[in-house]
């Protein structure tokens, strides 16, 4: 009987790791920094540095609250849900700024291999970030609360956050092969700046909660 509770109970954490991936300030951010024609590979890693963040803070977040026990959940996450609504923010604005200067003095385009490692710092960071705000720290309250092996809690984040790096792994192959294809990639800039006012929408909104 427990055993079996404990595989249902994992098998949700996966579930909820794949849904959480694909929330919308996720998917939004994401995009506004892989829309570009660039190897898979790199796609992918770049992706990746987003989900390891957020995964990171989750598991963080989970052995801090293990090990203060329940007065945690009445801490609010309010303040950390404004910073991500100040990041999207201003990553849409960056974005933008870019696209702009771009199209009117090309020759001042970055090198590629300075934006990239710029790319996947800022969305390493992003995805600490992400990892503090929003429903991240609630679906984490579940389990704990659910839960009085910290064994059981601490499969259940990284199972949760193994969900989520291979959704935004998939998703990051899917957009990916879209940016690629001819109906997209001539109307790459255009989607890179719809995706980045969207962003700048859910930062807006996220930071008058």
């Amino acid at each position: 009987g427990t055993h079996m509770g404990q595989i249902l109970f994992l098998w949700g954490g996966f579930l909820l790791g794949c849904s959480h991936a694909m929330e919308a300030d996720h998917v939004l951010t994401v995009s506004t920094l892989l829309m570009k024609k660039q190897s898979l590979k790199k796609t992918l890693l770049l992706g990746l540095r987003w989900a390891i963040g957020h995964s990171l803070t989750l598991i963080l977040l989970a052995l801090f609250m293990l090990i203060i026990q329940s007065t945690f959940a009445s801490i609010q996450f309010s303040l950390a849900g404004r910073l991500v609504g100040i990041s999207m923010v201003c990553l849409g604005l960056r974005v933008i700024y870019l696209e702009i200067r771009n199209k009117y003095h090309p020759h001042e385009a970055d090198g590629h291999s300075h934006s990239d490692a710029q790319a996947g710092s800022i969305l390493f960071g992003l995805g600490l970030l992400h990892g503090t705000a929003g429903s991240a720290p609630i679906l984490l309250l579940i389990p704990i609360a659910l839960s009085n092996s910290p064994l059981l809690v601490m499969s259940y984040v990284c199972i949760f956050s193994l969900g989520m790096i291979l959704t935004m792994g998939m998703y990051s192959f899917f957009l990916n092969k879209v940016t690629w294809a001819e109906k997209f990639s001539a109307h790459l800039i255009t989607l890179r700046c719809m995706t980045a006012s969207l962003t700048m929408l859910i930062g807006f909104r996220l930071i008058g909660e």
